[in-house]
C-alpha cells in the first residue's frame, strides 16, 4: 500500500518535500512494524491492567471500545 492512499488517493503530490517526508515515514513504519506492534501491545496491556496511571489517564477505554465494536458487528450481522 502506498502512503498516498491515506491522503485522498492523490498520488500526484505537488509538494516534493512533503512527498519525500511521507515516503520516509512510510518506510520507517514498514521497516519497524514488528517493533511498533510489540510496543502497541505492551502499552495496551499496561492500560487495560491499569499498571501505569498516566497511560490510563491519557488513553481510550479500550475495553469499552472493544465491547461497542462487538455490539456493532453483531448488529450488522443480524440486520438484513
Amino acid at each position: 500500500m502506498s502512503p498516498y492512499s491515506f491522503i485522498g488517493g492523490n498520488k500526484d503530490i505537488s509538494d516534493e518535500r512533503y512527498r519525500r517526508l511521507l515516503d520516509k515515514e512510510y518506510r520507517f513504519c514498514q521497516n519497524n512494524s514488528e517493533r511498533i506492534q510489540k510496543k502497541a501491545e505492551k502499552i495496551y496491556n499496561m492500560v487495560v491492567t491499569n499498571r501505569k496511571q498516566i497511560l490510563t489517564d491519557n488513553s481510550c477505554d479500550f475495553k469499552l471500545l472493544e465491547q461497542a465494536y462487538e455490539e456493532y458487528i453483531d448488529k450488522e450481522r443480524t440486520t438484513p
